[in-house]
């Protein structure tokens, strides 16, 4: 379990502050849903559209909720950390979607993958021989679609295997306060197996 002091992308951020992972998760479904065929330089522009605009409602928000007189909106260090987030989970999300899927394994999980994982891979939908999916209300495994609790459930995940895979090789950035590579958004029996996926992955 991290401390309070581990768990702070800012170092110096005080311990009152919001965590920086809802936002980041609301702006990364925001901006899937609303992507279309948008790619390179016109998904960048899009992204960082959407994210200074998440950002700025976040500002006001924190203007608005004063503790002890003090603000406690996001620090700058924090807003680059969600912009940097979002950015790269947009970018690399085939690839993150395709290696959650490739942890979560064959259709005997598709019910325990569509309600913890959030997987809308078409396959465990075509081989939930046991109508596990149907009964949950589920009939159609593309995003535009499916559940905003499920997408949630899928986003989440693949953004902490953005933080195990690329964040923490990069650790701490020294100089600037920024510590890389926490995650505090996701239960701990979920993240211990998505690391040892990922150590396999190397190891393979």
């Amino acid at each position: 379990m991290l401390s309070k002091d581990e768990s702070q992308i800012d170092a110096f951020r005080r311990d009152n502050r919001p965590s920086t992972a809802p936002l980041t998760i609301n702006l990364i479904k925001r901006c899937l849903k609303g992507r279309g065929g948008r790619e390179g330089l016109e998904l960048m522009e899009y992204v960082a559209g959407e994210v200074e605009g998440g950002l700025q409602k976040e500002r006001k928000r924190a203007d608005d909720d004063l503790v002890d007189g003090e603000r406690i909106g996001l620090t700058g260090r924090e807003e680059c950390a969600v912009m940097g987030r979002v950015t790269q989970v947009l970018f690399r999300w085939q690839e993150l979607e395709n290696a959650l899927e490739d942890m979560v394994g064959g259709a005997e999980r598709a019910e325990e993958a569509w309600d913890v994982y959030g997987i809308t891979n078409k396959k465990l939908f075509d081989e939930d021989r046991g109508g596990g999916l149907e009964r949950m209300g589920v009939h159609d495994s593309s995003i535009e679609v499916c559940s905003d609790l499920y997408l949630i459930n899928k986003i989440t995940c693949c953004l902490a295997l953005f933080v195990i895979q690329y964040e923490r090789s990069v650790g701490e950035a020294e100089g600037v306060g920024m510590r890389l590579g926490v995650i505090d958004f996701l239960d701990s029996e979920v993240m211990g197996e998505m690391e040892a996926f990922v150590e396999g992955r190397k190891g393979g």
